[in-house]
C-alpha cells in the first residue's frame, strides 16, 4: 500500500517527489446522469481540491457504481377537486426523501488495477412539492382581493413533484461530489507499477 501524505500544499503518493504535484483523475462514464450535471459537479470538486487534478486522459479513473437510489414519501396533504377546489377524501403526496448511495473506486488506466479500497458514500435529501392540478394549491387571494401565485413567494418547495425531484438531484450531486473527494483524500492508494 502506498498512502497519501500531505506535502507542501497538496497530497502525493508516498515515494513520489514533492514537485510531482497532485494526483490526476478522470471520471468514468456515469450512468443515470443523462444531463451531465453530476459529472460536471464532480469534475469541479476534483479540480478545486488541492489533492487532485481533473484531466480527461488522466492515468487514474474514478469509477462510481450506484448502489441505491430510493425515494420514500414522507408527507401528504388532502387532494382537492381541480375545478371546485373542494377537499377530496384522498391523500396526495407532498414531501419525499431521497437516498443516493455510490461505491467509489479508482482504477489505473493502463493496468485496470483497483488502486484504493472501494468505499461507499451516501446522501439524503427531503423536498416538498404541490399538486399542480388544483389552482387552490398554487395561488391565493391577497387581503386586497387580488389572486396571487404562491410560486413567487416560494423558496423552491412549492414546485411540482418532477421539478422538486430535479432540484433535489442537483443538491444531492453537490453533496456526493464533496463526500467523494473527501473520501479519496483519506484513502490509501496502492502502487500500480507492480
Amino acid at each position: 500500500m502506498v498512502s497519501l501524505c500531505p506535502s507542501c500544499a497538496s497530497y502525493h503518493m508516498v515515494g513520489c517527489k514533492d514537485n510531482e504535484g497532485p494526483i490526476s483523475l478522470a471520471t468514468s462514464v456515469l450512468t443515470h446522469d443523462d444531463s451531465g450535471i453530476f459529472r460536471q459537479l464532480l469534475a469541479k470538486e476534483i479540480a478545486a481540491s488541492r489533492a487532485f487534478t481533473y484531466e480527461h486522459r488522466a492515468p487514474y479513473v474514478l469509477s462510481l457504481k450506484r448502489v441505491e437510489d430510493k425515494v420514500d414519501v414522507i408527507g401528504y396533504m388532502w387532494d382537492r377537486d381541480p375545478i371546485s377546489g373542494a377537499l377530496q377524501d384522498r391523500l396526495y403526496p407532498s414531501e419525499e426523501r431521497r437516498l443516493l448511495e455510490y461505491e467509489v473506486s479508482v482504477i489505473a488506466r493502463g493496468t485496470g488495477k483497483n488502486l484504493i479500497e472501494p468505499f461507499v458514500v451516501e446522501v439524503e435529501s427531503d423536498y416538498d412539492f404541490v399538486n399542480p392540478t388544483s389552482l387552490q394549491n398554487i395561488e391565493f387571494t391577497s387581503p386586497p382581493g387580488q389572486t396571487r401565485s404562491v410560486l413567487q413567494f416560494s423558496l423552491g418547495q412549492l414546485d411540482s413533484e418532477e421539478g422538486a425531484r430535479t432540484q433535489s438531484f442537483i443538491t444531492e450531486y453537490q453533496k456526493l461530489a464533496k463526500k467523494i473527494v473527501a473520501g479519496l483524500a483519506r484513502s490509501a492508494f496502492t502502487s500500480d507499477t507492480k
